[in-house]
């Protein structure tokens, strides 16, 4: 299944996406890090990013996710 099938797939768009316990995250005013204390390994994430990171860790759905961003971002939902 290619990347554009999963995204429109909506048994996918049904599910929840969990943020694992060690994951941890700290957000500033220009980006989002995020630390797996498991690897070690962090990556830093842009506005956009970390505002997708942080609706995930939030949202019941990954289709709450997708409806709140087009409407914070004034974008179609697809």
């Amino acid at each position: 299944m290619s990347t554009a099938q999963r995204m429109t797939n909506p048994a996918m768009l049904a599910e929840q996406a969990r943020i694992p316990d060690h994951v941890v995250h700290r957000t500033f005013v220009r980006e989002t890090v995020i630390l797996n204390l498991k690897t070690g390994k962090y990556h830093g994430l842009n506005l956009t990013a970390g505002r997708m990171f942080e609706l995930v860790d939030e949202a019941a759905t990954l289709q709450d996710v997708a409806r709140r961003l087009s409407e914070e971002y004034e974008q179609p939902l697809d």
